[in-house]
């Protein structure tokens, strides 16, 4: 473990060698310590032995930038939309990222059924009214959502109910937000389903492909 302020002291010519050698030292070793260096500069690599990650000091040299764990690992990954391709390692528990073309991603996770799903934020309305009928009403979407690997719930996709025949004391309840669809219940003031017609909207952040 090596860091350095990167300034060469005046000293005898043994004593600037040393100093010198310290300084390429801390370079070849990313400054690894388990304590940020003192001083930091922008761009500058840390080896936080710490945490078992590589930091990059941001341009603003106010803060850490995590790359990558110390094993070679991503435990934090920000995809720029004009990266043509990015790809991992497929195993049973890692998933397989491959960018299409800018914006457009697509993600096949191994270990859930080798399931598709083009990672977006996008939405998912009805075409034309749904009625409501007498009793709970079940709506399943065109396309599933991504909510999370192996049945997470992590990204439940927002539901917006619009009622076009509502009267006075009828309320809306939407309950059973799942990646495939949703409940929605319609009674009126005496707390009696009633039938009415209504549309959807819902926003999530990809869909089955």
């Amino acid at each position: 473990m090596a860091t350095h302020d990167y300034v060469i002291d005046n000293a005898s010519g043994a004593g600037v060698r040393s100093d010198i050698n310290s300084a390429l030292q801390a370079i070849v070793s990313n400054n690894s310590s388990s304590t940020e260096p003192s001083p930091t500069f922008a761009y500058m690599y840390w080896q936080d032995t710490g945490n078992n990650l590589l930091k990059l000091r941001n341009s603003s040299n106010n803060g850490w930038i995590t790359l990558r764990g110390s094993d070679g690992s991503f435990p934090n990954i920000e995809i720029a939309s004009n990266f043509p391709l990015i790809r991992f390692n497929e195993t049973s528990n890692s998933p397989f990222i491959l960018i299409q073309d800018a914006g457009n991603l697509s993600l096949r996770h191994n270990g859930n059924g080798n399931t598709d799903y083009a990672f977006r934020i996008t939405p998912n309305n009805s075409n034309g009214t749904i009625a409501s009928g007498t009793s709970a009403k079940t709506v399943t979407f065109e396309k599933p959502f991504f909510t999370g690997f192996s049945g997470g719930s992590s990204y439940l996709p927002s539901v917006g109910i619009t009622t076009h025949n509502m009267v006075s004391g009828d309320t809306v309840n939407v309950t059973n937000v799942t990646e495939a669809g949703f409940t929605v219940e319609i009674k009126n003031s005496s707390g009696n389903f009633v039938s009415r017609n209504f549309t959807y909207s819902a926003v999530g952040y990809g869909r089955g492909v």
